[in-house]
């Protein structure tokens, strides 16, 4: 049974889409650590421009002051504008990222969670189903325990009618029971093949399976214990946690943040000349927005409603939990009670069995006697198996409710 639950774990659809839940989890807290670090990208820009701008100057009125001067003006501006170079920004101060960081750690603890309710939930189906297919064997094994006795007594009768000893009442009544045998050992083949086609289906395999376990011994391994909350109480816990980290991001959005720049550039042209030339930029920049519109607020209100909701759906996660838990126990302490209860009948229709027979051969008791007494001790090997299956399946159960799927109080072949 156990390598049947770690090859659903692991051939389960649903857990690899709980691990790319985790994998985007982990990658959200990397984007929201990026608000530590600068940031650095290159830039490049070309404009043209027409038409060229020119200078209104007159220097016409020069040339009387001064006779035989030559003045001219450069040209200053051109068609055509580039420029391209390295930028760097780095915000110093934002007293709203180390909330939001923290709040993506909360909600990738809040993905593992969910990932270890998910594989609680495999786990057990691949138990049940385990369990269900180990039952439907041993019910399959009495009919064919009791239907190879019920053969044989009918070829006793029969024999016994050929040769005038026997009866046609008791014939008929072996035949009926060797009847009812075979209809019980096809009906339990069948649901054995099913639930084997059900495990098979669910470990992704093909082919016949051959199931190692037994009821008994996997019955007598001991209950798992509430060592914690469980991962549904732990998901609910993180989630809330980081509805709270963001509630204190939102809040404290209201301070300014600081940011500083600086620029590496090449630019065409450059310092009024039509040439090439390097230019360096550097700055800071202060933002304190004193009004959002109420944005921030109701951000800041939503994270708090958002903190109470998984509030009270953490305290209903843990006290169903602590309800199932009770009721397993009770449940566990009756099917206690019944496995005992079905030993005790089994015992007292083994010895039942035995006088029936020996009354039988000496004439003192009818067929029918022997009959019930077959029919009872059938019925009570049916019980002992169903009680070690309820008890089984308990465990199974009790392993879901605390979120465990390998391990820790139930194990098997």
């Amino acid at each position: 049974m156990d390598g049947a639950v770690r090859l659903a774990l692991r051939r389960a659809p649903e857990l690899g889409a709980a691990r790319q839940r985790i994998a985007a989890a982990r990658a959200r807290k990397k984007q929201a650590r990026a608000a530590y670090w600068p940031h650095a990208g290159l830039q490049a820009s070309y404009i043209a421009r027409w038409p060229k701008n020119e200078l209104p100057i007159d220097l016409s009125g020069l040339s009387a002051v001064m006779p035989g001067a030559e003045l001219e003006i450069a040209e200053i501006d051109d068609v055509h504008h580039f420029r391209a170079g390295l930028q760097l920004g780095f915000r110093a101060l934002d007293l709203s990222r180390g909330p939001r960081v923290d709040a993506a750690e909360h909600a990738r603890g809040a993905a593992a969670e969910g990932a270890r309710e998910v594989a609680a939930a495999v786990a057990f189906r691949a138990r049940a189903t385990f369990l269900a297919a180990l039952l439907a064997r041993d019910l399959a094994r009495i009919a064919a325990d009791s239907l190879v006795l019920a053969r044989a007594h009918l070829a006793r009768q029969s024999s016994a009618t050929r040769v005038g000893t026997g009866s046609e009442l008791a014939l008929a009544q072996a035949r009926v029971r060797v009847a009812e045998l075979e209809a019980s050992q096809a009906h339990a083949r069948g649901e054995r093949r099913r639930h084997l086609g059900n495990l098979a289906a669910l470990l992704k395999l093909e082919g016949p399976l051959q199931l190692e376990g037994d009821l008994e011994r996997l019955a007598r391994r001991s209950a798992p214990r509430a060592d914690d909350a469980g991962p549904t109480v732990r998901r609910l816990r993180r989630a809330r946690a980081a509805a709270r980290s963001l509630q204190t991001s939102a809040s404290r959005g209201f301070w300014p943040t600081l940011s500083l720049m600086g620029k590496a550039e090449v630019e065409y042209p450059h310092a009024m000349r039509l040439e090439w030339g390097p230019l360096l930029t550097a700055g800071a920049a202060l933002e304190w927005r004193l009004f959002d519109g109420f944005s921030r607020s109701g951000e800041v209100d939503r994270q708090a409603a958002e903190v109470r909701g998984l509030r009270h759906q953490e305290r209903a996660a843990a006290e169903s939990r602590d309800r199932r838990l009770r009721d397993l126990e009770a449940r566990r302490a009756t099917a206690r009670s019944r496995l005992a209860s079905a030993r005790e009948v089994l015992r007292q229709s083994e010895l039942q069995l035995r006088i029936a027979r020996s009354s039988a051969s000496a004439g003192a008791a009818t067929h029918l006697d022997r009959r019930a007494a077959e029919v009872s001790m059938d019925g009570a090997r049916v019980g002992v198996s169903r009680a070690l299956m309820e008890l089984c399946l308990i465990n199974a159960e009790a392993m879901r409710a605390l979120g465990l799927d390998q391990g820790r109080g139930m194990g098997g072949n």
